[in-house]
């Protein structure tokens, strides 16, 4: 008896299987069934579960592989506050990351196993549009409606009351409110600039993992040399889009840092 069969044999289910044989015997013994078609019947749930145990392990990884690409699929979400135009924005880079998934997923397990350490990488893109998606709605939110011309205008108009004014504790007062203005100005166009940054990049990324989904195809289908040596190209383009990503979080976070201590 080959060692994989006897790990096989102590298998929990097994096991039950093999307790199950006497009472079958016992029971056609008794009378208590009419054939002997409980034997056969447990004997070969009893084989199918052996032949199962001692299947191919590299089907049984592949297996695994699939089931836990299918549960990351599952797990990867946009961010549940993110809404309206900025989930439409950041929606095709998940789209894009599915239907990578779904071709590793359908591909022989050569091809699987040579693009698989893609997906990861697929996955923080992702992960990447969704935190700047939802930086932009933040501060789409802060700016709401207010444009940059109405606050030039208010401050004109502060002016043309600050140069009328004579009394000094009224002209305190609209010099303070001026600055105060002035101020918002300032955030609101770093912020309207952030957010323009924001929208463009996410749109590049975008772009860049459409084009990047169709070289995986392109390197599925190629000799294994080549595929190789494609590959490589397509993990530093990812990498150059992550830092590019980290880049423009980071700049905008400076923005925003700066504005709430101002």
């Amino acid at each position: 008896m080959t060692p994989a069969l006897v790990r096989a044999l102590l298998r929990p289910h097994n096991i039950l299987l093999l307790l199950s044989l006497p009472l079958g015997w016992s029971l056609c013994s008794a009378g208590t069934v009419s054939s002997l078609a409980l034997i056969p019947g447990t004997l070969l749930m009893y084989l199918a579960g052996v032949i199962i145990d001692l299947g191919d392990p590299a089907q049984r990884a592949a297996a695994m592989q699939q089931a836990a690409a299918r549960q990351r699929q599952d797990e990867l979400e946009l961010p549940e506050d993110l809404s309206g135009a900025y989930r439409g924005y950041a929606a095709p880079a998940l789209r894009v990351r599915d239907r990578v998934q779904g071709y590793l997923d359908s591909a022989d397990p050569t091809t699987r196993q040579m693009l698989n350490p893609l997906a990861p990488q697929f996955d923080l893109l992702v992960s990447g549009v969704g935190r700047l998606a939802t930086k932009a709605q933040q501060i789409d939110r802060y700016l709401g409606s207010e444009t940059t011309k109405e606050l030039q205008r208010q401050i004109e108009q502060f002016e043309e009351r600050l140069s009328a004014a004579t009394d000094g504790e009224i002209r305190a007062h609209l010099q303070e409110s001026c600055a105060a203005i002035r101020e918002r100005l300032s955030t609101h166009t770093d912020l309207r600039l952030a957010l323009e940054r924001i929208r463009s990049q996410i749109e590049s990324v975008v772009d860049s993992m459409e084009a990047m989904y169709g070289r995986v195809v392109r390197i599925g289908v190629a000799d294994a040399a080549r595929a190789k040596e494609e590959r490589q190209p397509v993990t530093d383009h990812i990498n150059a889009l992550l830092e590019a990503i980290e880049e423009t979080d980071r700049h905008v976070s400076q923005i925003a840092g700066v504005s709430r201590s101002s």
